[in-house]
């Protein structure tokens, strides 16, 4: 009876660790972006670097931002994005308001809500004080949580996917790689 007690005891500190752990990946990438359009920009804010990349997003994110981001957005650039991928704009303000939480678990993916505004600073319109929410699909993946896909929330209520949108990135960078190649023949 006590052993059955204490596995059923470590069963729930176990699940109580397993939950905090999948707001960690998400509050690292948030903190880097908030980081980003503070005042004072730190210098690790890039949310897609090769460690990151291996650390907090799921092996087919990495694999899709890789293959999307030979295609830069800018010449000389690296990233695929002409925009912050998680604030979803070119110019903003610094992140306020920051709220981050488990919303639903389904099948083994945990949906992670973000809410913020970055836009305070640009008036007192009602578009500006709106806030901006991304759901961050996390899940396991060899004993890891780790991002599998970022949703932002569009104004209709609509949901768009970050690696829909890099698989579309890299087929336009593609094409147009080819177009560029059968031009200069």
């Amino acid at each position: 009876m006590k052993a059955r007690v204490t596995g059923a005891m470590l069963l729930l500190v176990a699940t109580g660790a397993k939950a905090g752990d999948v707001l960690a990946p998400v509050q690292e990438i948030m903190g880097a972006t908030r980081q980003f359009w503070s005042e004072q920009p730190g210098s690790n804010t890039d949310i897609f670097t090769e460690d990151r990349l291996a650390r907090l997003y799921s092996k087919d994110f990495a694999e899709k931002y890789r293959a999307a981001a030979k295609y830069p957005a800018y010449e000389g650039g690296r990233s695929p994005f002409s925009y912050d991928p998680i604030t979803n704009v070119q110019d903003g303000c610094s992140i306020e308001d920051l709220t981050i939480a488990t919303e639903s678990e389904s099948e083994g993916v945990s949906d992670v809500a973000v809410r913020f505004n970055n836009l305070k600073c640009l008036g007192a319109a009602p578009e500006y004080a709106a806030l901006n929410e991304l759901h961050f699909q996390v899940r396991d993946e060899e004993g890891r949580t780790v991002i599998d896909d970022v949703l932002h929330k569009s104004s209709d209520g609509s949901m768009r996917s970050m690696k829909a949108e890099l698989v579309a990135l890299e087929k336009s960078g593609r094409e147009g790689q080819r177009a560029a190649d059968t031009d200069a023949e």
